[in-house]
Parts: structure tokens; C-alpha cells; sequence
């Protein structure tokens, strides 16, 4: 490959492959591979076409969170910059766009936004890594002395971090010394620190080797035995006590593979990564900063789809179609497609309320289409139940996804109302995942209507009656029902399913996680983009857009902002052989 700053002269002068004549555009760091050429902005900087690019697909990465102090001890990892990859954009020639790089975050604070911006272009913003206890892309680790308490990741760019490991009122206790939290990564959540009586601070989430091909081609991100990894997040920080007789350890978590920071160390430039949690041995240290953000832009060499619709790229091996909102899907000639369809998630329900179930996620290959028009229907999410003072407008159920003869069903409402006897409104809906239940009742039924193979699974009950959190169920979601809600958490919503047909493996149909009473007590979203539930007086979080993600529950009392959140929307994608 044959890397340049900015393209003067022609292909043949610069040893470009003679297949598409040269780049089309300047701008960044130039590579290409047999298939495509590649634009890798590691500072900011303006990508400028010389025609029109078709086809194209961008890797934006924001900057990682601090591994900060907080409250005089050490502290939890950093969380991983945002991640978001958008296909099939299309360039205008001549026209200037900025790729902005966020900076890792340091000295207590979160890292910056990554954007890609200008001409037409309107394009999800890559959200900065929390700092250590605070949400971001990924979400920064809980210190030592928080028992629950976590950064959230924001839902289809991150994922949330661990938290610290005291679940004792006194932390200096006869039960020993607690690790923090491990910041959330790309790829996956941070761990909970540990104590009893030496303690282990929790690992950084794992960062995304879904690029891996692209950061073989540019050079960039970290590799490990041959694979690349993006945005891992930072390890929980380390403790040495000399006060305690005898001495308490508290050992630093394993960084996130993608640039994640060791203890009390930076973060790698340019990966995303959360910077090491804070340490202290008889005095405190800052935390190590994160990783500054990238931006990747790559278009094929190649310009010949074999049908119109959606927003089209082309991964070396087929023509990729994804389908974000309605449309039509028209091939040219008769072709043999893979296909996924991913419905709507369900609303969120109220007052300790449900998680919505993911929508129903199905998807198949060798499927027949001749050279007509198809109609492609994406479902919308379903709304979040919202509270105003005396009563609750309910959650409504996710709307179904459609190509063909394939629909998927929309997934089911999370159950909620305002009082604290359960009726109708209280227990999860049915649908391709069943929302879960309200604290006091039942979660709903997955795959329903059924098919075969199943669209998803089950949704959570809620405690009942029990005194404490009163959580709660997690939504149901495509790979794994939600977990009932306890006397102390609200449940966890059911995992989703991965899929490579656009490319990248990725993660659809998490169902909501279940609201609680505390900030202390609530549910996770399912991965794939379900949203988290959330506690007193605060809104479920909304689940991914076009990953099918339920909504989170919504915590206690009727505060006008303390409903459930918006399901996620669909997605349909379709490919064929190029």
C-alpha cells in the first residue's frame, strides 16, 4: 500500500493500483487495499474530493475519558470514546468536509466529541468517554466506595463500566479494601472491582475488533496477535495503604484491549481508549488521560451495484443495501439476497417500571428476488411511558419491520403505571421480545407471533411486593430473555444477536434493562442497544436507534421525568454477491 498525505499527481506517478485510477479525493493519511481506498485523519483535518464518491463508509472514533480522582482515593478506569460507523454516504466533488478528532480527556474530565461534518452531511457524532463515575461513549468506572454506581455508556456507541467493589457502609471495615471499576470499552462493559481482604480493581472493557481489516489496511489501532481493536476502556486504578496494619493491596484491572490505560497510565493516541484509574499509596496520584480520538473514510474502487435502495456500500465481497428508514429496495436483475430485519424496540414502562423488549430480530440468506420493486419498512421505537403528576401515559409497544414476506414483530411495552397496585398497564407486553414487568407483575411473551427460527424471548418479572428497590424486569431480548427484577435491582434486559452482513459484525435487539428506587439499584440494557433503566425520579434511557433496543424502565415516583425511555428503532439490511 502506498501511503500520502495529500494526492498530487495520478495513480501511475504514486504506484496507486491501476483498477480505479487514483484516489478521489485528498485529504488525511492515503492507504488502499485491493478492494478500496482509505482517508485516516488521526488530528483534524479536511477530506476533499475531486468527484463525486459513491458508496463510501466512515469509522468515527471521539476521545477517552480520564482515569480521574475523585474524592481523594484512587478511582475507577476511564471510559472508551463513542464509536459509530456510518455506510453508504455519498460525497459532492469539490466540497470540504472536516473530520474534527476529540482529545483524550484528562485531569478529571471526559473526552472530546469526533465529528464529520460539512456539505449535506448530517451524521451521528462520536460522544466523548466518561471520566471515572460518569456517563460518555462508554461510561468511566465507580470508585472504590461506590457500590452500584457506574458510568453508562451511551447506547449503539459504547457500553457502560463496572462498578467499585465496597458493599460495606464503612469502607476502611473489618472486611478489607475495594477495588474501582473498569471503564466501559467498545467492544464490551468494564468489570466490578473486588475486596476480602485484598481487593482487584476492575478490568477496562474490551474495544471493538470490528474493524480489525481497516486498521490492518491504515496502520492504526492496536493489534493483538494479529486482530485490531478500537476504544478499549481504562483498568480500574491500584491501592497500596501503608496506614493499614497489615498492609491492604488492591491490584490494578487488565486494560481493554484498543488502547485502554494500565493503572494510573495513559490511554494510546488514536485508538479511543479510557485512561488507567487513579492510584494511591500514601498520596494520591491523577489518573492517566485518555486517547485521543480517529477518523476513518473508505470508498470502493469499484461502482457497479446490481440494485438501488437504501444507503449501498461494498465490503470486497457484496453489495450491502441497509435500509435506516423506509424505502424500496428495486433490484436490476434476479438475484439470490441475505437479509436481516430488525423491528422496533419497546417503550419503557413507569414507576419501577419494565424494560421494553428489543424488536424482533430475523434474518436468513438464499432468499429470491427478481428485478422489481420491493417495499422495505423500518419500525419506528416505541414511546417511553411518561409521567405527569396524577396519572401515566403508558409505553407503547416497538412497530414491525418489514421486507418482502419476512416482518418481524415489534417489540413488546414495558410494563408501568402510577400507583402501587398492579393493573393491565403493570405487566410487560407480548411481542418479538416481551417487555418486562413492573415491579409488581409478570413480563411479557417473546417471539410473538412465533416463528421459527425465534425472533426473541421473553421479558423479566418484577420483584413484587418485597421491601427494597423494588425492580422492575428486564425487556426480553433476541438472544436471551430479561432477568426478573429483585429487592435490590431492577433485571437485566436479555442480550441481543450479532450479525456481519453489513460488513461488521454488530450487535441488534437488546431489550430494556428494569427501573428501580435508587440510583444504586437499576437495570443494564441488554447489549445490542438496549438502554438502561433508570432510578428516583429520572427517565429509562432510550434504546439504540436502528438496532431494535428496548427502552429502560423508569424509576420511582410520578416526577413528570422520571418515565420510561423511547424504544430503538429498526433496521433492514440486505446483500448479495458482487
Amino acid at each position: 500500500m502506498s501511503p500520502l498525505t495529500e494526492l498530487i499527481g495520478g495513480a501511475k506517478a504514486y504506484g496507486w493500483s491501476a483498477l480505479a485510477g487514483g484516489p478521489k479525493a485528498i485529504g488525511g493519511v492515503i492507504t488502499e487495499s485491493v478492494t478500496h481506498f482509505y482517508h485516516t485523519f488521526s488530528s483534524t483535518g479536511s477530506f476533499i474530493p475531486n468527484q463525486e464518491i459513491l458508496y463510501a463508509e466512515s469509522l468515527v472514533i471521539a476521545g477517552g475519558g480520564s482515569g480521574s480522582l475523585q474524592s481523594g482515593d484512587f478511582g475507577g478506569g476511564g471510559g472508551a470514546g463513542g464509536l459509530v460507523y456510518t455506510p453508504g454516504i455519498t460525497f459532492a466533488n469539490a466540497t470540504t468536509y472536516t473530520a474534527a478528532i476529540g482529545a483524550g480527556g484528562s485531569g478529571s474530565s471526559n473526552g472530546n466529541n469526533s465529528a464529520l461534518t460539512g456539505g449535506s452531511l448530517s451524521l451521528t457524532e462520536a460522544i466523548g468517554g466518561g471520566r471515572a463515575r460518569t456517563n460518555g461513549g462508554s461510561g468511566g468506572g465507580g470508585n472504590y466506595y461506590d457500590s452500584f454506581i457506574y458510568g453508562q455508556g451511551t447506547p449503539g456507541q459504547g457500553n457502560n463500566a463496572g462498578t467499585g467493589g465496597n458493599n460495606n457502609p464503612n469502607p476502611y471495615g473489618t472486611t478489607g479494601y475495594y477495588g474501582s471499576g473498569g471503564g466501559g470499552g467498545a467492544g464490551g462493559a468494564g468489570t466490578r472491582g473486588n475486596s476480602n481482604p485484598n481487593g482487584n480493581s476492575g478490568n477496562g472493557g474490551i474495544g471493538s475488533s470490528a474493524f480489525s481489516t481497516w486498521g490492518s489496511v491504515t496502520g492504526t489501532g492496536e493489534n493483538s496477535g494479529g486482530t485490531r481493536y478500537y476504544a478499549g476502556g481504562g483498568a480500574g486504578g491500584f491501592s497500596s495503604n501503608p496506614s493499614f496494619s497489615p498492609q491492604r493491596v488492591v491490584n490494578a484491572g487488565t486494560r481493554g484491549l484498543g488502547g485502554g490505560g494500565a493503572g494510573d497510565t495513559s490511554a494510546t493516541a488514536n485508538t479511543g481508549g479510557g485512561g488507567g484509574g487513579a492510584t494511591y499509596s500514601g498520596g494520591v496520584s491523577g489518573g492517566g488521560s485518555g486517547g485521543s480520538g480517529i477518523i476513518i473514510i473508505r470508498y470502493p474502487k469499484v461502482t457497479n451495484p446490481k440494485a438501488t435502495g437504501g444507503n449501498i456500500n461494498y465490503d470486497g465481497t457484496y453489495w450491502i443495501h441497509t435500509f435506516t428508514s423506509s424505502g424500496t429496495f428495486t433490484p436490476t436483475q434476479s438475484l439470490s439476497v441475505d437479509y436481516l430485519v430488525v423491528a422496533g424496540g419497546g417503550g419503557g414502562g413507569s414507576r419501577h417500571g419494565g424494560g421494553g423488549g428489543a424488536g424482533g430480530f430475523r434474518t436468513g440468506s438464499a432468499f429470491s428476488v427478481t428485478a422489481q420493486a420491493y417495499s422495505i419498512t423500518v419500525g419506528a421505537g416505541g414511546n417511553g411511558a411518561s409521567n405527569n403528576n396524577e396519572f401515566t401515559i403508558d409505553s407503547t409497544a416497538g412497530n414491525n419491520s418489514i421486507f418482502s414476506s419476512i416482518t418481524s414483530a415489534g417489540g413488546g411495552r414495558g410494563g408501568g403505571n402510577n400507583g402501587g397496585t398492579a393493573n393491565a398497564n403493570s405487566f410487560g407486553g407480548a411481542g418479538g421480545s416481551g417487555g418486562g414487568g413492573q415491579w409488581t407483575a409478570s413480563g411479557g411473551a417473546g417471539n410473538t407471533p412465533s416463528t421459527s427460527p425465534s425472533q426473541g424471548n421473553n421479558g423479566g418479572n418484577g420483584a413484587g411486593n418485597a421491601p427494597g428497590a423494588y425492580g422492575g424486569g428486564g425487556g426480553g431480548g433476541a438472544s436471551a430473555s430479561g432477568t426478573n427484577g429483585t429487592s435490590s435491582v431492577g433485571g437485566t434486559g436479555g442480550d441481543g444477536s450479532s450479525s456481519s452482513i453489513s460488513g461488521i459484525s454488530t450487535t441488534y435487539a437488546g431489550g430494556g434493562g428494569g427501573g428501580a428506587f435508587g440510583y444504586d439499584f437499576i437495570g443494564p440494557g441488554g447489549a445490542g442497544g438496549g438502554g438502561n433503566g433508570s432510578y428516583n425520579g429520572t427517565k429509562g434511557q432510550a434504546g439504540a436507534s436502528n438496532r431494535g433496543g428496548g427502552g429502560g424502565g423508569g424509576g420511582d415516583t410520578s416526577s413528570p421525568n422520571a418515565g420510561g425511555g423511547n424504544g430503538g428503532s429498526g433496521i433492514v439490511i440486505i446483500r448479495y454477491a458482487a
